[in-house]
This record gives structure tokens, sequence and C-alpha cells, in this order.
């Protein structure tokens, strides 16, 4: 990666630009600043005290290492006026991002880079930025125990370097997707773009809001109003049907009273005469001139007709009774000594009644034994079936045996013969 190195105000060297790609050699004679372009690069990476490095007539130094991903460094160091007057600075510029006030040592910014010297034994070495050879090349005039441990160094460089590629390769995505997402507020912009105006709709939706209660409070007085109407309509109507009227006639309340009670009489009145005029219309025909019956009279004809009431009550009941025993034998009878008329009608009467209650008996008990046996016939039939059900389960189960194992009782299908 290429690195181009500005350096201003330091030691000899006033302003002067070079650009490092690959191994690179500075050669020129005696006293012309390769030193101190060392140094400068070197002082980036260090931040050693700004005393003897700063030009003579200068204020501070300044030394600014751009790299070819884009990188910048810039390290000023010094005081703010010529002559080590003034205050001091010492501050570092990364990336745009100023440090001011560093102090000793450089910040951890810096220390990124990977530019940095390896311990080797008791001495240090600078594997990117060499010093001035004396003849012999990096490392060769060193021995062999410090070069295996530089060596060993150059491997965590190496380490470090890989990890310096990888965070490249990180920052190069980062560096992608930051141009997607510009990208993608580019296009949001655009989008939003189309909303412009939006404002004016709030506008206009707040004032169609306003518009809307208003009409809804109008349309609350129109109702209000329409039944304003036809109460009017109402009154103009009971007005009307006063007509005429004149209002200076108001009869009294004690008079209206009166007259109130009076309407109720005459209605009861009136209720009283048609309960009277239909009783009469009820007599229509009535002859008062015939006469009225004696009280003492009516109650005995009253007696009279209730009993021969009960008596055609009761000969109805007997006929309906009797004719249930239509068809009966009347020797029954002389058998239970009612024929020949013996006795008084009472007597006759009195055994009537008793031979009608032993036949009602009889005939109860009759009616009792053929249920009785109805009852029994149909018991004997579903013993009957539940025989056979069992007789032919029992078939079923013996199989082909037909001789029961536990009672030796032969048993055999309906219709077949047993071959014993």
């Amino acid at each position: 990666m290429a690195v181009q190195v500005r350096v201003q105000n330091f030691q000899s060297i006033e302003d002067q630009t070079i650009t490092i790609d690959g191994l690179t050699t500075i050669t020129g004679s005696n006293n012309s600043g390769k030193t101190a372009v060392m140094r400068a690069i070197r002082g980036v990476f260090t931040n050693p005290p700004a005393g003897p490095l700063v030009r003579i007539g200068a204020a501070h130094l300044r030394v600014t290492l751009t790299f070819g991903d884009g990188s910048e460094i810039v390290w000023e160091k010094g005081w703010e006026k010529p002559g080590q007057s003034g205050k001091t600075i010492n501050r570092y510029t990364i990336n745009g991002k100023t440090i001011e006030g560093v102090g000793r040592g450089v910040p951890p910014e810096v220390e990124v880079f990977g530019v940095r010297e390896i311990p080797a034994g008791s001495d240090r070495l600078w594997p990117q930025v060499a010093d001035q050879f004396d003849g012999n090349l990096f490392l060769v005039n060193k021995p062999g125990s410090m070069i295996a441990e530089a060596l060993s160094d150059v491997d965590r460089v190496g380490k470090l370097t890989s990890a310096l590629k990888a965070s490249e390769k990180d920052r190069r995505a980062v560096s992608a997707e930051l141009k997607v997402r510009r990208a993608d507020v580019v296009s949001h912009q655009t989008e939003v773009a189309r909303f412009d105006g939006l404002d004016t709709v709030s506008t206009q939706i707040r004032s169609l809001s306003v518009a809307r209660d208003a009409l809804r409070d109008a349309e609350s007085r129109v109702v209000e109003v329409r039944a304003l109407r036809d109460r009017w309509v109402k009154a103009k109507a009971a007005v009307e049907s006063l007509s005429g009227f004149d209002p200076d006639v108001i009869p009294n309340p004690a008079a209206l009273d009166r007259l109130r009670k009076g309407v109720q009489k005459v209605q009861g009145l009136q209720s009283r005469w048609e309960t009277a005029h239909n009783a009469v219309s009820a007599l229509k025909g009535f002859d008062p001139d015939t006469g009225i019956p004696d009280p003492d009279e009516a109650r005995q004809a009253k007696t009279r007709w209730e009993r021969a009431h009960d008596y055609a009550t009761r000969l109805t009941t007997a006929r309906a009774k009797a004719g249930r025993y239509k068809g009966l034998d009347p020797d029954l009878l002389d058998s239970l000594s009612l024929a020949g008329g013996v006795g008084s009608a009472e007597e006759r009467a009195t055994k009537v009644l008793g031979a009608y209650k032993a036949i009602s008996a009889l005939w109860d008990q009759r009616g009792k034994l053929v249920r009785d046996v109805d009852n029994l016939v149909s018991e004997s039939e579903a013993v009957d079936k539940s025989q056979a059900d069992a007789e032919a389960e029992v078939v079923r189960l013996l199989g082909d045996r037909g001789v029961c194992p536990t009672c030796n009782t032969v048993h055999k299908p309906v219709g077949k013969e047993l071959d014993l």
C-alpha cells in the first residue's frame, strides 16, 4: 500500500512531500535531511518530545501520512508561537477526528495501524522504517539470538498485518453497506417528497371536522325546529276546533262539580232503568189477573217436584244397571226366594236389592277370574317360550354331544333324533 508523506517544519525540512510505495530508499549527501525524514515518519508512531525536532524559527512541526486506502494521520507538536513560547501543541488528527492533549506516547487510534518497533533482546528494531545503515543490512549484523527473537516478533507482526487486512475487509464491507444505506436514504427522501403538502391536507381535515361539527349542530337545531313546528300545527288545530268559543264564559268549579255528580246519578238511574226494563221484558205476556199462588202451596209443589226428579234419576240409574243383566235366567230369582210376591213391597224391594248386590259381587268375581285366567294363559305362553329358548340354548351349547356331561340328560335338537 502506497503512503504519501508530507513533512513540515521538522528539523532541517521546511515542507517536503515524498511517496513510499514498496521498498523505498532515500539517498543523498550528508546533512541533506535523510535522517529527518526517517525520524519524522517514526515520530508519528512514537510521539517524541518536540524540543530538538521543531525547525528553528517555526512554532510547531506537522507530519501528514496519507495511505492508499484513504486513511490519514496528522501529527502536530510544538508551541503556538515560535521560540517555544505560547501554549503547547500535542495533537493528532486521524481521518478527520482531532485528539487534543495526547501526552506521552501515541493514542490507541494510531496503534491500530500496526507500525511499531519490535523488541529483540536488549535492542529494539523497526521493521517498517529502518535507520540509516552503517554498511550492514537489516539484522545481518545482529547475533543469532537477537535475529530469532526479532523474527518471532515479525511473526506476530504478520498476524497483526493479517488482522489489519481483515479489519480493512470489514471496513470495505461497512463502506459498501454505507453506500447502500445512503442509497436507501435517497430513496426514502424521494418517497417522503411524495407527501409534500400533507400539512395542507391536515389543515383541510381539521376544517372539515369543524364543518362536520357545525352541520351536526345545525341538524340538531333543525330537529328542534321540526318538533316546534309539529307542536304549532297541533296547537293551531286545537285553536281552530275552539273557533267561536267565548273565553269569557268560564263555568264555576262548584257548578262543574255539581254537574259531574248529577251526571253520575243520571248514569246510575239509567243503569237501574235498563235492569228493570229487562226484567219487565222477561215477564212479557204474564197476566197479573190470574193471581199469585200461595207461598206454602208453592213450597209444597217444589218439594214434590224435587222428589219426583229424584225418583226419575233413580229410575234411570236402575234401568241402566238392569240392562247389564239382560237375558238373566229367572230361575235364579226363584233360588233366592224372590218370586211369588212373598211379603210386603218393601220386603220384596229389600230382597231385590240384596239379590242385586249378590249378582253384582258374582259378576265382579267372574270378571276377576276371567282376567286371572287371561294372565295365567299369557304367563304360560311366556314360560313355554322361555323353556323352548333355554332348550335351544342348551342344545347349541352341547353341540353334537347331545348329552349333558353333568346330569347325563339327553338333549336333541327339535326335528332330529339323537343316535346313541
